[in-house]
């Protein structure tokens, strides 16, 4: 009896340890269960998309069933619209913006105090896999990886485990990602999702309810039902997953999160700075015995806002562990629970080839953004979007004139400030941020942005080319002195249409640091500058950092008639061996508007180089190939693009 007591004594104090975390202390928790954790994700999909959401055309009882007798979140919300800076987010439980992890396929360093929320969980005697997918976009991700999982691979799985050993499985549906959605060619969909569909869960082009963000053809029809069909695939196989669950005699002690890595994959969601590419379905389904840890009625919908930086501290305080102070979420479930925040944030960086800056905020119904980068349009030219069909029909569709203007917006420079109602607009055709009702709420979000950039001292700021060579970007933005993000910041945001605002940037053309510099020609290049405008940016061809010439060479190519140096200027840095000056040229020549068919013999140039010396960094090498082949492309000169 007395060593059953010390045993029972040594768990509970196991149980209920401080585990101490570098770069900060640990918040402490006492909860002793340990249940399953089933974690299913499913890849590029939006609320709005999902059965249990209110879609009728679309095939998802199992998640329908998990949603009815679970709790269904509406105001769930990824960081980011893309899967590598979103899992990135998960992992780590920590803002992109403040990790320098924003950039897609980007593999800079994070701090070595940084653990995959997972680690936390082994800790606790947990059995942990991951099936397969990872992509989580630093160069730390091996040993992110390593210490994570106990087996990371598409065989691995809760059936490993010792006896009696409490696991936390993950497994990503990849049925309703892009490249099953829309950009592999349509005998690929139609061999490897349509013939894999019973007749009874395949939805019909010419009976579903056209999506009112696109034109109402047959054409488009078979494009939406192609995505209904990759989703109803998806839901298929996990049921079957639910069923291995289930036949294994584990279903009553498991509780099953159910999300989306982030929006839909069609044009308009993923890739953008939308409620339809960070909004995502997000489920959790508890069995009877955990039922008691849920502060939510079975069957119920919350409104509670959630967002991916949340779910570490979750599993954590879920699984009876202890949350690292540097993690930047709270704990949903668990005896760490706590409030939800008043908003949370979400941004987008560059993403393959295009360039881009957004930030957005909601309280889970508005989402407001601004756009730092509202020249380019929200389906920017993309390898991976225009190799489809569904993007180059809409773009067929809007040179005939077939568009209307909520249709085709998403083809044209976007506003500096969007504000969306969710709730009453979820497929954001009015953009509120001009109506007077709204001023007190924009002006609200609008500062709301302002604090969190400030606040996170965020290092997206700093241009792509200077952040890539930094040892550590977590460290470096908090150097004020070289980094004067407030300056910069503060330069980002002046309104270059008022002759105001074109003086200030004038003068900031003539800053001593180089981060106002740079900012100062990218918003001058926003629109046609004034003449002691134009006269500035053609002294900033001469700056002594390349990043503020390429802007104001970008901006002269667009907005002047001789623009000769600046076409000369970007040909040199796009020609050149440094991949990210090269990357930041070729964008700048690919939104040189009518001048872009000048740039077409350096497109070609630019691609031999590349078939003759790929580049050590194969995601770079892939992003410049992509940017030169979409150019050639979108100018009528070469061959169709190939996934």
């Amino acid at each position: 009896m007395l060593r059953t007591f010390l045993a029972s004594l040594f768990l509970l104090f196991s149980f209920s340890a401080f585990t101490q975390v570098a770069g900060g202390g640990a918040r402490e928790q006492g909860n002793s269960e340990r249940p399953n954790v089933l974690w299913l994700t499913i890849e590029d999909t939006s609320p709005q998309f999902i059965g249990a959401y209110g879609n009728t055309d679309v095939h998802t009882p199992n998640i329908d069933r998990l949603a009815a007798e679970g709790i269904r979140f509406d105001r769930a919300f990824a960081p980011a619209p893309v899967c590598a800076i979103a899992r990135n987010a998960l992992i780590t439980g920590m803002s992109p913006d403040k990790l320098g992890t924003g950039n897609h396929r980007s593999a800079y360093p994070v701090p070595e105090f940084i653990r995959g929320y997972p680690a936390y969980l082994r800790d606790r005697g947990y059995y942990t896999t991951n099936n397969a997918k990872t992509d989580y976009n630093t160069s730390r991700a091996d040993a992110i990886i390593a210490e994570s999982w106990d087996e990371s691979s598409n065989k691995a799985g809760w059936w490993d485990r010792a006896p009696g050993q409490p696991f936390f499985s993950v497994f990503n549906f990849a049925e309703s990602h892009q490249s099953r959605t829309m950009t592999q060619p349509r005998p690929w969909y139609e061999k490897n999702v349509l013939a894999h569909l019973p007749d009874s869960l395949r939805t019909r082009a010419s009976e579903l309810e056209m999506l009112p963000v696109y034109r109402d053809s047959p054409e488009m029809r078979e494009h939406v039902a192609r995505v209904y069909n990759s989703i109803n695939l998806m839901d298929l196989r996990i049921g079957e997953m639910l069923d291995r669950l289930e036949a294994d005699g584990l279903t009553d002690s498991t509780i099953i999160f159910v999300y989306a890595d982030h929006g839909e994959a069609v044009p308009g969601g993923k890739a953008t700075a939308s409620g339809l590419g960070y909004r995502v379905p997000f489920l959790i389904w508890f069995p009877e015995v955990y039922r008691h840890l849920s502060p939510w009625k079975s069957g119920s919908v919350s409104q509670e806002l959630l967002t991916f930086l949340d779910l570490g501290p979750t599993l954590i305080s879920l699984t009876g562990g202890d949350i690292p102070e540097y993690m930047d979420g709270r704990a949903a479930l668990g005896g760490a629970r706590e409030p939800a925040p008043e908003y949370i944030f979400a941004g987008r960086n560059r993403l393959d080839e295009t360039p881009d800056l957004a930030r957005s905020v909601t309280d889970g119904r508005y989402l407001y953004t601004r756009n730092f980068f509202p020249q380019y349009p929200a389906q920017k030219p993309q390898k991976y979007a225009d190799v489809s069909d569904i993007v180059q029909a809409i773009r067929a569709d809007d040179r005939a004139g077939l568009l209307s203007e909520p249709q085709s917006r998403i083809l044209r420079p976007q506003p500096a400030e969007t504000l969306f109602d969710l709730q009453s607009d979820p497929w954001e055709r009015h953009n509120l941020i001009d109506d007077p009702a709204y001023a007190d709420r924009a002006r609200r979000m609008r500062e709301a942005v302002r604090e969190e950039i400030l606040a996170e001292r965020d290092v997206h700021f700093l241009p792509e080319v200077a952040l890539a060579k930094l040892p550590m970007p977590y460290t470096f933005r908090q150097d004020r002195e070289n980094y004067p993000l407030s300056e910069a910041l503060e330069v980002a945001l002046i309104d270059p249409v008022t002759a105001k605002g074109q003086r200030k940037l004038i003068r900031a053309l003539g800053d001593k640091r180089q981060l106002v510099r740079y900012w100062a020609a990218v918003v001058l290049g926003r629109v046609p500058p004034s003449p002691n405008a134009v006269a500035g940016l053609r002294t900033a061809l001469n700056d002594e950092h390349f990043t503020v010439a390429i802007y104001a060479a970008g901006a002269l190519v667009r907005h002047t008639d001789d623009a000769g140096a600046a076409a000369e200027l970007l040909r040199t840095h796009a020609l050149g061996e440094e991949p990210y000056r090269a990357l930041s040229a070729l964008q700048q020549m690919q939104y040189a508007g009518p001048a872009m068919r000048d740039f077409l013999p350096d497109f070609r140039a630019k691609l031999k180089q590349l078939d003759a010396e790929p580049g050590a960094d194969k995601n770079m090498a892939y992003n410049l190939r992509s940017i030169v082949e979409t150019s050639i492309f979108l100018l009528g000169e070469g061959p169709k693009l190939a996934y």
